[in-house]
């Protein structure tokens, strides 16, 4: 059976303290490997039996953020069944940062700026009737943009992409760490975006955006002729109100609602 002897941690002399912070070196004299076809499969189940690999934390609470960045195997006397791993563990500090800006979505609208119904009028040529029609207009909207990022290890491998699937296009249920008390459905998750040079540490966008009346559709009936709403909706209509036995202007929700608290967006 595979044996694993690790130097001293706590009195080890390989300490070197850099710019970006500490870095520390450890060993691991791996012995019991016997019987394999090359070196590349002998290392690989000496790193198995240490359970350390690229990107495996540094377990010493006085110095947190130390990450495996480098693996030196050799194999001392040219022995066949000891592999000495040395590992290269150094100080990295999460990287944060916060933009919040604002942003413009469009939306449909029957309504002008001061909330009155937009109406225009014709009268025909020898004729004293005056007609009229109301407007349904594309409206720019304004949102606030809250972009965080920040480094994460894909670990297990695929999860990052797993949350972008799940967490992106939906909305928030209610409360989370940058709006408490917030209502539902007023932060939309727009994108969750990653890049990495190593495949195992990412750095992550979250792009969300926050709409004051919330994330809803405002939906009209439409006359099929005219293309527009029925001359008989009171100007003063509100949504989901009944009109001579019918509801002309409807609210509805598009989007999922999902716990945004729980991908932990925290900013100190």
């Amino acid at each position: 059976m595979p044996d694993v002897i690790w130097d001293n941690l706590v009195n080890n002399p390989r300490f070197n303290r850099t710019l970006a912070g500490w870095e520390v070196e450890r060993t691991a004299l791996v012995t019991g490997l016997s019987g394999y076809p090359n070196r590349v499969n002998q290392v690989n189940d000496a790193l198995l039996e240490t359970g350390v690999n690229i990107g495996s934390s540094l377990a010493l609470p006085a110095l947190s953020n130390c990450f495996c960045e480098e693996i030196h195997p050799s194999f001392p006397g040219d022995s066949q069944d000891i592999v000495e791993l040395t590992f290269v563990f150094r100080q990295r500090w999460p990287e944060l940062s916060l933009e919040i800006d604002t942003a413009l979505v469009q939306e449909e609208t029957c309504y002008d700026k001061d909330h009155n119904l937009m109406r225009v009028t014709y009268t025909p040529t020898g004729s004293s009737v005056e007609k009229d029609d109301k407007i349904l207009a594309p409206k720019m909207v304004q949102c606030v943009r809250w972009t965080l990022t920040r480094m994460e290890q894909d670990l297990p491998a695929g999860i990052i992409g797993a949350k972008s699937v799940f967490y992106t296009g939906k909305v928030n249920a209610g409360s989370w760490q940058m709006e408490i008390g917030a209502p539902s459905r007023v932060w939309l998750i727009n994108r969750i975006a990653a890049t990495s040079n190593d495949r195992l540490n990412f750095r992550v966008t979250y792009e969300l955006l926050r709409k004051f009346d919330g994330w809803i559709y405002r939906g009209f009936y439409l006359d099929p002729k005219t293309g527009r709403l029925p001359k008989d909706i009171p100007t003063d209509t509100e949504p989901g109100q009944t009109v001579n036995g019918s509801i002309p202007i409807q609210e509805f929700d598009l989007y999922d609602e999902v716990d945004i608290s729980d991908l932990d967006l925290d900013y100190p």
